[in-house]
């Protein structure tokens, strides 16, 4: 592949459709493996070391459009969950106005509402899912979990994005109140709020029941420190039958791997660090 027809040269991995990061990232199973694998894993290395082509390759939009285009069944045993970082939600600075406690858990409520949009978002684009998500006993055990009536959508995929841009919308309301004391007071946790709704889907429809979710968080470097100690907290879980956390840092930005309540993660133990020394189109072999 020559410069002129490489098109990391000109756009990063973000900005790129399914069709050319499949076209053009270059697999290597000596290290796709960890990432599809269902162990915690933190992937450090230098910005530009192909980080993001790789959790986006292993993604399940493209491992999707991969096995359509080799003839194979959707690949619902492993799903990819992409969970980008580097965004404005997460850049957000009011929990520096709060005091410790109320600056962490408003801190985790931002961060899983995000990570949770992006689990609805990719089950809402899987046929064989949709086709068994409408029935209301799915809804109403959805709507019991989150404490609120969903809103209306054309699946129950659809409705909890939407119940998830109207929380976010509250809380900035609320922390923009002008009043010191204002606190948003129903703020989510990932076992309140994620794992509830990820076990209720698995539990009703019947192609999820053996899944496994690959959340995949690309520049956790640009979390703030109670998001990352959060993070640290759900990798230090000792439960990796139904989720696993692909964590993508650059080594500059390598923060603490300390945990909400102190504790430490353990290399070897409660992950696996790979490091990224990749071209641009993927990693090197």
């Amino acid at each position: 592949m020559t410069l002129d027809q490489n098109p990391l040269v000109f756009e990063s991995a973000n900005n790129l459709s399914d069709e050319v990061i499949l076209d053009n990232y270059i697999d290597d199973h000596n290290y796709s493996r960890f990432l599809q694998s269902s162990r915690n894993i933190l992937l450090v290395g230098e910005r530009g070391s192909g980080k993001t082509m790789a959790l986006l390759f292993n993604s399940w939009r493209v491992q999707n459009l991969r096995a359509e285009k080799k003839g194979e069944a959707s690949p619902l045993d492993s799903i990819g969950v992409y969970v980008p970082c580097n965004t404005p939600l997460t850049h957000k600075t009011e929990y520096q106005l709060l005091d410790k406690r109320l600056a962490s858990a408003i801190s985790e409520h931002f961060f899983v509402l995000y990570i949770t949009h992006a689990f609805v978002d990719t089950l809402r684009t899987i046929e064989e899912v949709c086709e068994c998500s409408g029935g209301e006993d799915i809804r109403d055990e959805v709507s019991f979990i989150l404490g609120d009536e969903l809103p209306t959508g054309r699946t129950v995929f659809d409705s909890v994005k939407k119940f998830i841009r109207r929380e976010l919308l509250e809380t900035q309301r609320t922390l923009n109140s002008g009043d010191p004391k204002a606190f948003y007071q129903n703020t989510y946790t990932l076992s309140s709020s994620f794992v509830p709704l990820l076990d209720t889907f698995c539990g009703h429809i019947a192609t999820l029941k053996k899944s496994h979710f690959r959340l995949m968080i690309d520049d956790a470097h640009s979390l703030n420190g109670y998001q990352t100690r959060s993070l640290n907290s759900w990798i230090a879980y000792r439960d990796h039958s139904r989720i696993s956390f692909k964590v993508a840092v650059a080594q500059m930005g390598h923060n603490t791997k300390i945990t909400a309540t102190g504790g430490s993660l353990i290399d070897g133990h409660d992950y696996s660090e790979a490091t990224a020394t990749t071209t641009r189109s993927g990693p090197v072999v």
